[in-house]
């Protein structure tokens, strides 16, 4: 080969491997020193191979000099990137040093022109490790790592990006949120977020990560619940809260816990998130604080299961979806050592519980029994009081009670569906009893008022009213209600305060029920604080008084024939006569074969009549039936009682076809005959016995029509029932006897004049 042609392709190899040493010494201090740069540059453009050398030997220096600072504050994982392109750098460097030699060697024999070198070319070089350079720094910058995050919802669309715990989506507008994008800020090059939503016709999504959508964008679908996670961020946490539709502001969670619901088709409308340090991850020591006593809380229900942790007031179960309350846990937090929550729940099938305490399990889990009613309590918290309040079936929201009152009912078959608890400093109790009147028919022109009081207050002052007239009153000691103010095993009650500051809790007083008229009235007891000013606490009672009653007879084919002239002798005014019955067999309606006899008999002799039908429709239609075939029979009958459905057991053996209904059922029944017949112009009336009235219907659906009890009572008729629901008919007896029936009959007493 031509020797000057082997010489010109060893300095062109060497040109390169020059050029190549010191692309990589520029790239390192491009951002750092941009002086060494210029230098570097001038001495390629114009000094000889060997002075070159010297330079990059001094741009090396100094950039392991720049590097050494900068490095301090890179991860351990970015300094063992720097430290392996220090390496490779430093290693081109000394090959590039021996060849040098060789080169200024070959220069002395030959000496070639530097200007063959492309300036073009070694442009280009310096930019690319310019870019090279700069993607390096962002990758190692040392700002605070945040979160960024924006929403998609309904008729706002895309909102702009927000960041480290700001609102995306809305508040207070009622607007679903639809669709998520989250992004971490300034994170290590591994680190990643992930995300998944719940909504509204998929569930549960697939998780996605680093701004991609979760949720739905276009398709109008709320979002229910999210979960969010971090990965490859140790010393990190994630935590975000949502707001929704019917439960505001919930507590925040953290990686990976579920915000929001999944289950109840809540809308999801607004979302917070942010990045936070985990304890004890490079952050400074703190001066220990105080903590604020609070409690969580968890219900699980129909359809939903174990919810998330809620806290002070927010809603566990539901609110107004029907949905029965099941199961509820209840746990302080930042308590006293001997502090603790203590909570039973009365429910279907079990009644009231023992206590428990501290996030053991209320009520039942997967049972599927009803939570009626709860009672809760703070043990060894002086300062503090526990108060609540549920949402009950037919009720809605009722009052805040507080340390160990009732919140829902017992004996009502009522579920509960939704509860809000929290911590306030403490209340003072105080509360009132009214023990007589017992009875609900009052007919004596005296009415006794007795009862007591407990109160946390001391010197209560208490007041007695009928009606709106104040009643004289008497304090008297009563040692025996402080039995009941105790807590045991079963039974949590508040501490309404001991003897000391109650000498006196009993009290009585006598009512002049002269000149009051016939009907409704009612008893109130009301007690004060010491200046007779503050209500503290307050009890009610309601009555009927009547003067004057009529007295009646209810009559069916087992009287046979009747002589109404001698029934009109023994002063009866009115009559009930059977119309018909329907089979507990069958389930057929037909007519008591006496019906037309008895009611012409009673009728021509001057005494009114009122009719009733036997039922054993077991749903609303058949109780509609019922009253439409009564209304047919009646046509040409002058009523002037009312129209009654007779309701009870079918026979001793109780094996009707009504006889084991539930009671939602047996009260949608009879609102369905009541319903009709009050349609038609007449007045419905509701027959049973008092333990069925009190068992096996929900009066609180039928509070708007008369009752006709049936109650046998020893004394009476002077003495009444202690039915304490109202009525207008009572029925005392079976065993009656009047001129005109062989053997026995019913005997009746009616309040009310029809």
């Amino acid at each position: 080969m031509n020797k000057k042609i082997l010489i010109s392709v060893v300095l062109l190899i060497i040109f390169f491997i020059n050029i190549i040493g010191s692309t990589v010494s520029i790239a390192v201090n491009q951002v750092e020193n941009m002086t060494i740069e210029e230098e570097n540059l001038s001495v390629e453009n114009e000094t000889t191979d060997s002075d070159e050398n010297t330079n990059n030997e001094n741009i090396d220096e100094s950039a392991d000099n720049e590097e050494n600072s900068s490095n301090e504050n890179l991860s351990e994982e970015d300094k063992d990137i720097i430290v392996e392109e220090n390496e490779s750098s430093t290693t081109n460097t000394e090959n590039s040093n021996e060849v040098d030699s060789t080169e200024n060697e070959i220069i002395e024999e030959e000496v070639i022109n530097e200007e063959q070198l492309d300036e073009e070319e070694q442009q280009d070089a310096i930019n690319e490790s310019t870019e090279v350079n700069a993607l390096s720094v962002n990758a190692t910058s040392n700002s605070e790592i945040g979160v960024k995050y924006q929403g998609q919802g309904q008729d706002y669309g895309w909102q702009s990006w927000v960041s480290n715990g700001e609102l995306a989506g809305t508040t207070g507008e009622s607007r679903r949120l639809e669709g998520i994008k989250i992004e971490l800020e300034n994170a290590p090059k591994l680190a990643k977020i992930e995300y998944r939503a719940h909504g509204e016709g998929y569930g549960w999504q697939g998780w996605v990560s680093d701004g991609k959508l979760a949720g739905t964008d276009g398709e109008s679908k709320r979002i229910e619940g999210i979960e969010i996670k971090l990965v490859n961020m140790p010393g990190y946490s994630v935590e975000y809260r949502a707001h929704g539709e019917g439960y505001g502001w919930q507590g925040w969670v953290s990686d990976g816990e579920l915000a929001g619901t999944t289950g109840q088709s809540k809308r999801m409308e607004g979302l917070e998130i942010r990045i936070v340090k985990k304890d004890g991850q490079d952050q400074e020591p703190e001066e220990p604080e105080e903590k604020e006593l609070t409690l969580t809380y968890q219900g699980q229900g129909e359809g939903y299961g174990w919810q998330s942790w809620v806290s002070e007031g927010q809603l566990a179960g539901t609110d107004g979806q029907s949905k029965r309350l099941e199961g509820i846990k209840i746990k302080l937090k930042n308590a006293p050592s001997d502090a603790k929550i203590i909570y039973q729940a009365h429910g279907e099938g079990y009644g009231w519980q023992n206590y428990v305490s501290d996030g053991q399990l209320a009520g039942t889990d997967g049972e599927s029994k009803r939570m009626e009613g709860i009672r809760i309590q703070l043990v060894n918290l002086d300062e503090y009081s526990v108060e609540y309040r549920a949402q009950v079936e037919g009720y809605g929201w009722m009052n805040w009670v507080s340390d160990g009152e009732l919140a829902g009912t017992t004996g009502e078959s009522r579920r509960l569906e939704g509860l809000e608890i929290r911590i306030v400093p403490k209340i003072k109790h105080s509360k009132v009893e009214i023990e007589n009147p017992t009875r609900t028919i009052i007919t004596s022109s005296s009415l006794d008022i007795s009862g007591y009081v407990l109160s946390e207050h001391e010197n209560t002052v208490l007041k007695l009213y009928v009606d709106s007239k104040l009643v004289s009153v008497t304090r008297s000691e009563r040692n025996d209600v402080f039995a009941n103010n105790e807590t045991t095993s079963t039974n949590i009650n508040v501490n309404y305060g001991d003897i000391s500051i109650n000498p006196t809790p009993g009290y009585a007083g006598v009512a002049n029920l002269s000149g009051v008229g016939d009907g409704k009235h009612t008893v109130y007891a009301k007690l004060y604080d010491s200046t007779g000013k503050t209500l503290l606490a307050s009890a009610s009672k309601d009555f009927m008084y009547y003067t004057d009653r009529t007295y009646g007879i209810d009559v069916s084919k087992y009287q046979g024939n009747i002589n109404w002239s001698g029934v009109k002798q023994s002063n009866v005014d009115f009559a009930m006569v059977r119309i018909g019955l329907r089979g507990y067999g069958t389930g057929k309606i037909v007519s008591d074969n006496y019906y037309e006899q008895n009611l012409r008999g009673a009728m021509s002799n001057g005494i009114k009549c009122g009719v009733y039908f036997f039922s054993q429709a077991i749903n609303r239609d058949e109780g509609v039936e019922e009253a439409n075939w009564v209304l047919e029979k009646i046509k040409g009958y002058d009523l002037t009682y009312p129209i009654a459905i007779d309701t009870e057991w079918s026979n001793s053996d109780k094996d009707g076809r009504a006889d084991n209904i539930s009671v939602e059922d047996r009260t949608a029944a009879i609102q369905g005959f009541v319903e009709t017949i009050r349609n038609a112009g007449y007045t419905p009336i509701i027959y049973a016995s008092k333990d069925w009235l009190n068992n096996q219907l929900d009066m609180s659906k039928l509070s708007g029509y008369d009752v006709w009890l049936a109650h046998y009572v020893y004394g009476a008729p002077d003495n009444t029932s202690d039915y304490t629901g109202y009525y207008t008919i009572w029925q005392y007896t079976s065993t009656g006897s009047v001129n005109g029936i062989s053997g026995n009959v019913d005997l009746d007493i009616s309040y009310k004049k029809y």
